[in-house]
Parts: C-alpha cells; structure tokens; sequence
C-alpha cells in the first residue's frame, strides 16, 4: 500500500481508517489526541504520555529507564537509535 497510487480509491480507504481511529478514540475517551488542520491529520504529541517524549525531555526516571533498545521490531527505527544513544549519552 506504501507505493500505491493516491486515487479515488486510496482517498476513501483512507476516510475509513480515519473515521475508524476517531470512533476508537472517542470510545476510549481519548478523542482530544488527533487534530485535523488545514486538511492535515496529526497526533497531539502534549495528549500523550510517552516514555520517548520524556527521554528526549531529559527526564531522569525515562532517560534511567531506557536499556539501548528501540523498537527493534521495525526496522525504520533503525534512524532513531543512534541519536537515541547520543542523547542518552552511556555509549
């Protein structure tokens, strides 16, 4: 699906993944963390309570927590590991 062409198709593909993850967020009672704007779709990153977010942020107990490994299951996560090692500064 990543190389398929944007048509009429995709476009309403896409409606239903987007209305689907609406409905899911709104019954979780999380529906505050997407925003469409401009026509763009983007998560809320200050909704959110990520271990990343506050490893970047330099908070103690998220950078103490973080053992070298990244989502290692996906293989683009690949880009953020060495920064990731950088910032946390022990390799």
């Amino acid at each position: 699906m990543g190389d398929a062409p944007y048509d009429r198709t995709m476009q309403k593909y896409l409606d239903v993944v987007v209305r689907s993850l609406r409905e899911t967020l709104r019954d979780a009672g999380i529906e505050e963390i997407p925003e469409v704007k401009s026509g763009n779709l983007r998560i809320r990153p200050e909704q959110l309570d990520c271990d990343l977010y506050r490893f970047l942020e330099g908070e103690a107990e998220a950078v103490n927590a973080y053992r070298g490994e990244y989502m290692q299951d996906y293989s683009w996560a690949i880009f953020n590991t060495e920064s990731l090692a950088l910032h946390d500064g022990k390799d």
